[in-house]
């Protein structure tokens, strides 16, 4: 069945023009040769497709190293032409497929390629599941021709950030991180970075942040650096730690700068820098963070001490952000110098990320940012729109480069589900790639294992620009993992994306510098649902009843519906990340009606295994149904929990009762998800599940629903 979808592919033109015939089979496969010399991570990407080639014909092929010409039956990879990661595979007489790249990232480019096009190789099998099928033999008998010139974006990449399920998984082998902050005092280890980094390279990545936070001085953590340049990956950091330095760790190794900033020991946070670029000076391939910033991704100056020379965080006036913004663009200036010294040279790349403060002061025109410097522009946090810096921006003007930040995943907001689809992706991207937003690009993935598919379509995305089309991308995506289910598959999907309730934003200036296309902006992804989950635990666990109107803080879209901005930068420039509703006795009905789009969406599920085989089956709980119904009854347990605090306040102790029955039943429905999820190689999956932990949700409403069947409120719990 796959062959014949691949088949049904090559005849749809991704081979074009005529070509010599190929054909693979488990008594000849080809030799690998490596004509020329490469940097080490070509070596790795022939190693890891001789790999591929064994998994499917049961033999591994010779990889040879050198400039002799191969008689024939060969995969010869080489050095032609120009441009940046160009790359070309052509059939030439004597069943030889030649791959040439532009450069050695446009070879080993060009090698997954063949991988994941020609032999069907899933560029996230670890992370899937999805194993080539084995094979005897494969022939393509108009030959292999495929093409790609400059992709649409110049570094484009991953970021691992708030790993706290990768943590949990493979912990035999974590390291342990020094830092000042709750949650973060482990890091994965180097075997579960590879399988990261490499399905990074296979879907044709070239830049990563390797984790939240990486102290190069700290070896557990540096050798997630060493892991990720071995794949042949650029490092850039954190914008949290311009040039290496972050400060949730500058004080444990410089602990004289504890409660000290740049503007009142200038001296000791120019050591502090010195030191950190020397270390990352080794590092090769670096893409500079420049900047300055404070604890727990927030201001310099957002968590002083009163008294500290600056204004408390809520003190805002043209002349405080003047002073601000002059010292964040000393910091960068100082930074690049003694980039130049430590590195001998000016040719080195950096960037710098406009979020919170800094797209703030960059659309007053306050920062002076260094000629070169790639000025990098964020989302709205959730992926949906763009912030006014670049959504109020026809053009960019040409005299830097200029990239963009941009969040499949984020913690609080959708952190185990899938929630931006790619056809908003599509648009929000490709129209900052018009603007002239085309040099680098990062995408927050989180945990990466539940964003497969929105990552699959973004690699197209970044890679074709303005060829990629999300519907095509559906189908193909549907195509080769559902077999005689994929269409029905693919409307699932549709549904999945719809069944999300949305505010509209208030923005003057959206996306498209347009107020009638305001994005649509997710009420209940499942950091939102979880937040509002322990507020309901809450309310319900107080003595006294609390007035309905009492508002839950947050940030805003509806004014109708939603508390009110406040006027500090960072509530100025990221309003709309978290959406609130004022009176929470409207979540019930929002949660409810969320819950009923994912029964649809489960509905059409159910209708495509009707179709499938057990394998494709499981690809699809894996990508949707465990999503879908992780919603659905996230959502269902948010409605009842709000209906019951609502009883509560009416005083009717049944109602009360038979909500919390009902939530209960939802919260355990989704534990036994969470058991399905994670069989098999992925046990540990949750066990760090710290920041929003729905494993501990269902112990919580029990305990509450025991002191009403009880006759009155008791100690429970601690809702985290």
């Amino acid at each position: 069945m796959k062959l014949q979808v691949l088949v049904a592919v090559c005849a749809l033109g991704l081979w074009a023009g005529a070509a010599e015939p190929f054909a693979i089979r488990s008594e000849r496969v080809p030799v690998l040769c490596l004509q020329g010399e490469f940097r080490p991570f070509v070596l790795k990407a022939a190693q890891d497709v001789a790999g591929d080639l064994e998994k499917i014909f049961g033999v591994r092929p010779e990889i040879r190293c050198g400039n002799a010409a191969p008689a024939g039956n060969a995969i010869v990879l080489t050095r032609e032409g120009s441009g940046w990661e160009n790359y070309a595979l052509e059939t030439r007489p004597g069943n030889v497929l030649k791959i040439a790249g532009s450069d050695d990232r446009g070879v080993m480019f060009g090698l997954y390629r063949f991988a994941s096009e020609c032999l069907g190789v899933d560029p996230f099998y670890f992370w899937s599941g999805r194993e080539p099928e084995r094979s005897s033999s494969r022939e393509w008998k108009s030959g292999i021709s495929i093409r790609q010139g400059d992709p649409a974006f110049k570094f484009r990449g991953w970021f691992v950030n708030d790993e706290d399920f990768l943590n949990g998984f493979h912990r035999e082998e974590n390291g342990t991180r020094r830092i000042n902050y709750p949650l973060y005092h482990v890091c994965f280890g180097p075997k579960l970075a590879d399988k990261i980094y490499e399905a990074a390279v296979r879907a044709g990545f070239n830049l990563m942040v390797c984790a939240s936070y990486v102290d190069i001085l700290n070896p557990d953590e540096k050798r997630l650096v060493d892991v990720a340049s071995a794949r042949g990956l650029y490092i850039t950091m954190h914008h949290q730690e311009p040039v290496g330095a972050g400060a949730l760790f500058l004080d444990l190794h410089f602990p004289e700068m504890k409660d000290t900033t740049f503007a009142s020991h200038p001296d000791l946070w120019r050591k502090a820098w010195k030191t950190y670029i020397g270390e990352w000076a080794k590092v090769p391939d670096v893409i500079w963070q420049l900047g300055l910033r404070g604890r727990r991704d927030r201001p310099f100056w957002a968590l002083l001490k009163p008294g500290g020379g600056w204004r408390d965080w809520g003190e805002e006036s043209s002349e405080e952000d003047r002073r601000r913004a002059g010292l964040i663009s000393q910091a960068m200036r100082e930074q690049a110098e003694m980039i130049r010294e430590a590195t001998g040279s000016d040719d080195f790349l950096s960037a710098t990320q406009l979020w919170m403060e800094g797209a703030d002061f960059y659309r007053k025109g306050l920062l002076e940012i260094p000629k070169g410097t790639i000025v990098v522009f964020s989302d709205n946090s959730p992926g949906l729109k763009f912030q006014p810096d670049l959504g109020g921006a026809k053009t960019l003007p040409a005299e830097r480069p200029y990239g963009l930040y941009y969040h499949l995943a984020v913690v609080h907001g959708n952190h185990w589900c899938e929630l931006v689809p790619p056809e908003r992706t599509r648009q929000v991207v490709l129209d900052a790639w018009q603007k002239g937003a085309r040099d680098f690009i990062l995408f927050n993935v989180s945990n990466v294992r539940p964003f497969l598919f929105t990552l699959d379509a973004a690699a197209e995305l970044v890679r074709d620009g303005g060829r990629f089309n999300s519907a095509d991308h559906l189908t193909r995506w549907s195509a080769v993992r559902f077999g005689a289910g994929a269409k029905a598959a693919a409307r699932a999907f549709e549904l999945y994306f719809a069944a999300y309730e949305t505010e509209l934003s208030r923005d003057t200036i959206s996306s498209y510098g347009s107020p009638r296309e305001r994005a649509p902006l997710p009420l209940l992804n499942d950091g939102v649902l979880y937040a509002q989950l322990k507020s309901m635990i809450s309310r319900l666990r107080q003595k006294s009843k609390m007035a309905p109107s009492a508002v839950n803080g947050g940030y805003v879209v509806d004014p109708d519906a939603l508390t009110d901005v406040s006027a500090k930068a960072h509530d100025r420039v990221n309003q709309d990340m978290f959406p609130y509703l004022r009176d929470w006795t409207r979540y019930a009905a929002r949660a409810s009606a969320q819950a009923a789009g994912f029964a649809r969406c489960l509905d059409q599920i159910a209708y495509a295994e009707e179709k499938m085989t057990d394998g494709e089956r499981r690809q699809l709980f894996e990508r949707l149904r465990y999503p879908a119904d992780f919603m659905r009854h996230a959502s269902t347990c948010l409605a009842e929990l709000t209906l019951a605090a609502t009883a509560r306040e009416e005083g009717n102790a049944a109602a009360v009762k038979r909500h919390l029955e009902l939530a209960l039943e939802s919260s355990r429905a989704r534990d036994a998800l969470d058991r399905e999820y994670n069989k098999g190689k992925w046990a540990h999956w949750y066990d760090r599940d710290l920041k929003y932990p729905y494993t501990g949700l269902s112990a919580m409403v029990q305990d509450i629903l025991r002191s009403v069947v009880d006759g009155g409120a008791r100690k429970g719990t601690r809702c985290p």
